[in-house]
């Protein structure tokens, strides 16, 4: 859903800005990646470092949409429901990674960052 939502919001995006564009779909691209090479038969530690990764390219996904946001380049009614949904959807996204995470951090030794907790108010 992830790579749907960010394809339709980069297509918004031709109009406006090719930079975010880019961005955008790279960064939610390398979620996808990320999770998947870390579930291929890796370590627990390997498997947390590629979840790690994941989990930062989804912020990045998300810095994204808050700029996007922010200056107005998806602005029709239909195009901020969309980016509405994508925001949620990353953020549950983003809990998921984390919970994971912090299930293999005791099996891989390592210690758990909440990445999520940037003490910003939405």
């Amino acid at each position: 859903m992830l790579i749907k939502l960010t394809s339709w919001l980069s297509n918004c995006l031709r109009r406006n800005n090719t930079i975010y564009q880019t961005q955008l779909r790279r960064a939610a691209t390398s979620v996808t990646l990320n999770i998947a090479e870390g579930s291929t038969g890796q370590t627990d530690k390997e498997q947390s470092r590629f979840l790690g990764i994941a989990l930062w390219s989804l912020i990045e996904t998300l810095a994204c949409i808050h700029l996007i946001s922010k200056r107005n380049y998806c602005n029709s009614e239909n195009e901020m429901k969309l980016l509405n949904k994508l925001y949620k959807d990353a953020n549950l996204l983003a809990v998921r990674i984390q919970a994971m995470r912090n299930s293999l951090a005791d099996l891989a030794k390592e210690e758990t960052i909440n990445y999520l907790d940037t003490g910003i108010d939405h």
